[in-house]
Parts: C-alpha cells; structure tokens; sequence
C-alpha cells in the first residue's frame, strides 16, 4: 500500500483529487478496506465484488477456507513464494505473493466512515465458496447494502452489465 498512498502528502491530502468509488474482488478487498482505514475523506463508496471483508489483525488465510488454504500452499510449491493462478483464473493471471495472503491487514476503524459500503456475494463456486464467510459478515452488517448474484468468482467477467449497472447506482 506504500505505492498508493504515495500519491499524497505526508498529511494524506491529495491536493485535487476528489473522494472516488473503489469497486475491488476477491483478495482486493483488504487492500482497498486498509487503504479507506487510512484516507476515508478520499473514498465516497467500497464495492466489494466477492470479496474479502478483512477486520483488525486478519489475514487472507484465516478469512478464507481450508480449500483455499491448500491452494496457497500447493500453489505457491513451483516457487515458494508465487502461489500459482488456479484453473479457472483469467489467461492474464500470474502468480500473487503468498506473503500478501497470510500479512494481517492493520485497522484503525476508520474506514466504516465511508458512506457507502456494498458486497456481492458470487453464489456459483464450484462448492463451499472461501468468500462465505465476508458475505455472512456483511449480510450481519447494517452498514452494507449486500447482493447475491448466480456467477462464478470472476463476477466482472461473468456479468459485466450487472456490475456496470451497481457502479453507476453508487456513483
């Protein structure tokens, strides 16, 4: 997160830019929810497409499932450190840090500020999706307005019109 928050200044004001939507997916999720923890002036709405939902001190590993848990560890075997792209990824996707996967997300509270929270919840996992329990969080959460759609992980890929469609209604 250095990298993004480098665009401001040592105070967090970034001179012109204006608060702005964040739609993420999957691990994006406790990125972009530490990030609004830092500046949440900046960010008017969080999308969060099957996404994890991260609370102070967790990890990717322990929010996700044992399924997911095996596939960080066998996929990152090639390299020990790259855990490999699985199947049903994107031709475009390459190996994600594992470091990146079992880091604890640092949280203040601050980014419940944002006005506008929402999760979609993707219902078409081949199985238990790792993302059930972000979604029964954000279900439980009056501050979330929460979707299920029937598609696959990659919702964007698999309902582009929909998440078009959600964008502009928290625009």
């Amino acid at each position: 997160m250095p990298g993004l928050l480098g665009r401001m200044d040592s105070d967090g004001r970034p001179g012109a830019v204006l608060p702005s939507a964040a739609a993420v997916h999957s691990y994006a999720g406790s990125v972009i929810t530490a990030v609004a923890d830092r500046v949440p002036q900046l960010v008017r709405a969080l999308v969060y497409l099957d996404a994890f939902v991260p609370r102070d001190g967790e990890s990717c590993w322990e929010m996700t499932n044992a399924e997911q848990r095996a596939w960080y560890i066998d996929g990152s075997a090639r390299t020990g450190y790259g855990v490999d792209p699985l199947p049903f990824f994107d031709d475009r996707a390459r190996p994600h840090p594992l470091a990146r996967l079992v880091q604890r997300c640092r949280l203040s509270g601050a980014w419940r500020q944002v006005p506008v929270k929402v999760h979609v919840e993707a219902l078409g996992w081949p199985g238990e999706s790792p993302m059930a329990d972000a979604a029964a969080r954000a279900r439980a959460d009056g501050e979330f307005a929460t979707h299920q759609w029937d598609t696959g992980h990659n919702v964007l890929a698999n309902g582009p019109q929909q998440v078009c469609d959600l964008l502009a209604s928290v625009c």
